[in-house]
């Protein structure tokens, strides 16, 4: 995965409005880079690549959302949010094309040949998502999507009396705080194993705090840096959760299918067994999860921070 440009501490010496503006111009050229990558049948990587950055930058504009125009930020907001979800879905093929081929190898011959089947039903879908992504991202979208960033940065420029912080270091305390305060409120869902929809904001309040202690870093020091790798370990987690609980539901959908033909026994026999492992795989990264919050909590990870900022 490619990793953010840092952003250079110089730039937060001036006014805290010319910081953000030159945040968002960073994170939006980001967006940019990958988008050609994105669209070859191959970047597997890049699509991810591109998916971190869109969500780096929707995070700033969340964060920072009551000092720019809302009316050009919300244009904004909406359009990437319309292409990360497009990428998503390609995305979630992609990644699980990769595991279908990694447990084909180790299952008994008798699920081989389904596996082999879904992976090219998997394959004909990622065929068509992909197309539909390239129908989406003409140079024309580029373009209005360059538009509406520009214009929400300029609006971001005219308003200077509404950025009430004094410096960067103060708002990067401010917004850290306040993630830190929506993962810990939504910290139940460690305690509650089967509850998709509760994990995932969980795991996505937990890409929120990670992404403003990244951005607000070198206004710290080193002194964000355990806090950064310990929510990057979460992180991994919780996405190796979410990521079997949609695995799951995939191969749920093949398995609810009625076998008419012989093909379709066989994929239906092989879906069963992939549940199995998918399971078995996320029961082990919730485990894993569940053990790192009880080990934030006995060494007061979350206070530290809170702390620190």
């Amino acid at each position: 995965m490619a990793k953010a440009a840092e952003i250079s501490p110089e730039v937060a010496d001036g006014h805290p409005q010319e910081w953000l503006a030159e945040v968002l111009r960073i994170r939006f050229e980001e967006v940019l880079q990958f988008l050609d990558a994105a669209l070859d049948p191959s970047g597997v990587d890049a699509v991810h690549d591109i998916r971190v950055a869109i969500r780096r930058l929707r995070s700033i504009l969340r964060d920072f959302g009551s000092v720019v125009d809302k009316r050009p930020l919300a244009e904004l907001t909406k359009a990437l949010k319309k292409l990360g979800s497009e990428l998503g879905r390609v995305r979630d093929i992609d990644v699980l094309i990769e595991e279908l081929e990694e447990l084909e190898k180790k299952a008994d011959g008798k699920y081989k040949e389904g596996i082999c089947l879904i992976i090219d039903e998997m394959r004909e879908r990622r065929a068509r998502e992909g197309k539909e992504l390239t129908n989406s991202i003409t140079g024309e979208f580029v373009l209005e999507l360059r538009s509406r960033f520009t214009a929400s940065i300029e609006s971001a420029l005219r308003q200077r009396r509404q950025f009430e912080f004094e410096n960067v270091r103060d708002e990067g305390s401010r917004t850290i705080r306040k993630c830190l305060d929506e993962f810990k409120e939504l910290s139940d869902a460690f305690y509650r194993p089967y509850s998709v929809k509760k994990l995932h904001r969980l795991r996505i309040a937990g890409k929120h705090l990670r992404y403003a202690i990244e951005l607000f870093q070198p206004q710290f020091g080193n002194k964000l840096k355990p806090f950064a790798e310990g929510m990057k370990r979460m992180q991994s987690h919780l996405g190796e959760i979410h990521d079997c609980d949609v695995w799951v539901e995939r191969m749920t959908s093949i398995a609810d299918k009625k076998a008419k033909d012989d093909v379709e026994k066989l994929k239906h026999y092989a879906a069963v067994w992939l549940i199995s492992q998918f399971v078995e795989r996320r029961t082990s990264a919730y485990s894993a999860a569940l053990a790192l919050w009880l080990e934030w909590d006995s060494a007061g990870f979350c206070g530290e921070l809170e702390s620190t900022v």
